[in-house]
């Protein structure tokens, strides 16, 4: 039981109510926990973090990415961390002579170039 400004509040016997407000809270002894998980349960790192690997100029990507990406990104904004990699179907082969790597991407030399642009 908790007296406060004159009125009595008891703690109620379900435990889902316990955390309505903070007289509820102290009735039923549990500020603390209501404070920790329940009152303030986000902060800033508590973002879901998603990474979406893509080839630049792959049309069902780019499609993907300014329809269904750009929609949710923009409504799930303030819980959301994401991360977009430029990734896609690039065969790399070392050449011996000249000791460089050669990468060979799905969409040809411009994907390859977009790839490296996006990644800086």
């Amino acid at each position: 039981m908790c007296i406060s400004g004159g009125l009595t509040t008891n703690c109620p016997s379900s435990s889902e109510k316990w955390c309505e407000s903070e007289e509820i809270a102290q009735a039923c002894r549990v500020t603390n926990q209501c404070k920790s998980y329940v009152w303030n349960v986000r902060d800033e790192n508590d973002k879901v973090n998603v990474t979406l690997y893509y080839e630049t100029l792959c049309p069902y990507c780019q499609q993907f990415i300014t329809t269904q990406v750009a929609q949710a990104f923009s409504t799930i904004l303030d819980i959301i961390n994401i991360t977009l990699v430029p990734y896609g179907n690039a065969h790399e082969t070392y050449q011996p002579d000249t000791q460089l790597y050669q990468y060979v991407c799905q969409h040809g030399a411009d994907e390859c170039l977009g790839n490296l642009i996006h990644v800086k």
